[in-house]
């Protein structure tokens, strides 16, 4: 996801993750969790567990920014946690969310 593209209310964003071992080496996680909050700290949706793998260690996850939001932008964030061999790791990615009505 870039820093520079206008997110708004029913566009979709991908959000990427890549998982190495201490010595460097790509490798795939044991479980994932990813969840996606409203700027109002509340999830949106289910939590997704499946990501796209495109090679080991690299996945992405995309959502939809509901449209039913609109009228309330703001800052949201994908908060996604890994688990290998029973330790968890986890990235947080925040984006701003513009409402078109506003623009």
């Amino acid at each position: 996801m870039s820093k520079s593209e206008d997110i708004y209310y029913g566009d979709t964003i991908r959000v990427e993750l890549e998982s190495k071992d201490f010595d460097g080496q790509y490798q795939d996680p044991d479980s994932h969790s990813i969840r996606l909050y409203d700027p109002a700290k509340v999830q949106s949706g289910t939590t997704k567990t499946a990501p796209t793998k495109t090679s080991v260690g690299h996945f992405f996850q995309e959502f939809d920014i509901p449209a039913s939001y609109s009228g309330n932008p703001g800052q949201w964030r994908v908060v996604w946690t890994i688990t290998k061999n029973d330790k968890d790791r986890t990235k947080t990615v925040f984006f701003d969310v513009k409402d078109p009505l506003e623009v």
